[in-house]
């Protein structure tokens, strides 16, 4: 596999990009890992965990088969030694914020005199941790299934300091472990003290580093690597072309939604009535041809669907006689039907950013409502990002063309966004979404907070404030010959599942 490097550290608490994470997934197992089939937190290290009825405590139990590639047996001590190095203010971890829920974590992070005791994780036996929470968490599973949360060797870190985690000093608890590197390649070798160990396929697997996306796009094309793309660094849009209809392209689900934004503050978009018709008679097919929907999928919701199980809603559904039915009910004049008495609808006004390919899709939506509904005299207007953003957040605007990205970390921020208090980001206002947001985001158990969370899209795409468009993806290369690889949306890549035909 190729990464646009360089590697900077594989000491998980320092990592920050996703190509060091990348690695990382592969030479340690944290307690929770993801499924790539089902983009779920299942169990990793951990052989269960339980979540108490108020959501405020974890209980997770270590595999009995756990060990460092130094043949030593793993236990609860060395999770609980590991993932407080994360919160300690000295190493400035960049991925501390996901763990300010852990009772007096942010205090200790702020350098006040917290004894360890009074730190949200407790080792109650060898193989038993309990975290305490400050307030219910339906991602915390999630959290502890992220490469950083992985168990570091306390003796080797003591022992080379700066170097613990080079080749050379490397004990590590994941199905591989590093045995070389270069300035263009990290060589890793399968890890004999791991349960996988037996039915893996790779003896060996090669991470080529490669300055630019499309130094590494060559690489592939050489027969060098046989996999490149990821959603950091994906295949460069214009190289896509020479690889269609040959069997290694492919489009990896993106944690990116482009959508509309309806302000309900300007008339006439201040009538429910006329932000359904304009929801109704989007024909996102003519946005997104055919054969480009494998690239930019059309969506009718905001968060992807299947993330972590979750099944999305949609929002209102094609049916241009119905747009137009409502249009006229409400006596304005339609595309073929202008009554004596009916009045034009006044004319509307989409802004975008200015990119070249924003621009063309607010045209083809002008186009589309001209030709469903007879609209004239819609106005498009390009913005440069800062003014774009700043009306957004003030509420100057009528329509905005607009996308949207989160991180894995924190996937549902997709509906946060929209949250009445999120000014910046132009959030709603909608008490009941608010409501319910907020309900799921205080739900412990992650099933249960699905619901809720399904519950307030749903409210927020009934009310049009928001009609989803499509969702982005990551083109990336795979050879032919490789067997197990998944796209996924969180961007996991397992070695352990790959086999080479």
């Amino acid at each position: 596999m190729a990464v646009v490097g360089p590697i900077r550290t594989l000491d998980p608490a320092l990592s920050r990009s996703l190509a060091e994470h990348i690695l990382l997934t592969n030479l340690g197992e944290p307690l929770m890992v993801m499924d790539t089939k089902t983009g779920l937190p299942i169990e990793g290290s951990a052989r269960s965990a339980k979540v108490s009825k108020d959501g405020k405590k974890v209980t997770v139990k270590l595999r009995k088969d756990l060990f460092w590639s130094n043949g030593e047996r793993l236990k609860a001590e060395d999770f609980n030694f590991s993932l407080r190095r994360l919160l300690d203010p000295t190493i400035q971890s960049w991925f501390f914020p996901m763990f300010k829920n852990l009772r007096g974590a942010q205090a200790f992070h702020d350098g006040a005199p917290i004894e360890p005791s009074q730190i949200g994780i407790e080792v109650k036996a060898e193989d038993t941790l309990v975290f305490h929470l400050e307030k219910p968490d339906p991602f915390f599973l999630l959290t502890l299934a992220h490469p950083v949360t992985m168990p570091v060797h306390r003796k080797t870190l003591d022992r080379f300091k700066k170097s613990w985690f080079s080749p050379k000093h490397w004990v590590g608890n994941g199905p591989f472990l590093p045995v070389a590197k270069n300035a263009y390649f990290y060589r890793l070798r399968k890890n004999p003290h791991h349960r996988f160990s037996p039915g893996m396929a790779l003896d060996e697997v090669q991470i080529s580093l490669s300055p630019t996306r499309s130094e590494a796009v060559d690489l592939f094309v050489q027969g060098k690597v046989d996999q490149f793309g990821y959603r950091d660094h994906g295949v460069p849009l214009p190289k896509t072309h020479e690889f269609v209809g040959k069997g290694s392209l492919r489009y990896e689900p993106d944690l990116r939604t482009f959508f509309l934004r309806l302000n309900s503050a300007k008339a006439p978009l201040s009538q429910r009535k006329i932000r359904e018709a304009l929801a109704m008679s989007l024909d996102r097919g003519l946005l997104v041809p055919t054969s480009d929907q494998s690239r930019r999928p059309l969506t009718l919701s905001l968060v992807p669907d299947k993330l972590l199980g979750y099944e999305a809603p949609h929002g209102y559904l094609y049916n241009t006689p119905g747009a137009l039915g409502i249009l006229s009910d409400l006596g304005y004049c339609t595309r073929d039907r202008s009554p004596a008495g009916c009045k034009h609808l006044p004319p509307l006004e989409i802004i975008h950013r200015d990119h070249s390919s924003m621009r063309k899709q607010a045209l083809k939506l002008q186009g589309i409502w001209k030709r469903a509904l007879g609209l004239q005299g819609m106005r498009i207007l390009s913005y440069n990002d800062e003014a774009f953003e700043k009306a957004i957040s003030t509420g100057k605007y009528m329509m905005a063309l607009d996308d949207l990205a989160v991180d894995s970390e924190r996937p549902f921020d997709f509906l946060k966004m929209f949250h009445s208090k999120q000014s910046l980001s132009g959030g709603v206002s909608l008490p009941e979404y608010d409501h319910l947001l907020e309900f799921a985001q205080n739900t412990p158990a992650w099933p249960e907070a699905r619901k809720h969370f399904r519950a307030a899209e749903a409210r927020l795409l009934r009310e049009a404030l928001v009609i989803p468009l499509y969702h982005g993806t990551t083109p990336v290369l795979v050879s032919p010959r490789v067997r197990g690889f998944v796209p996924n949306l969180m961007g996991v890549y397992p070695f352990s599942e790959i086999s080479l035909r």
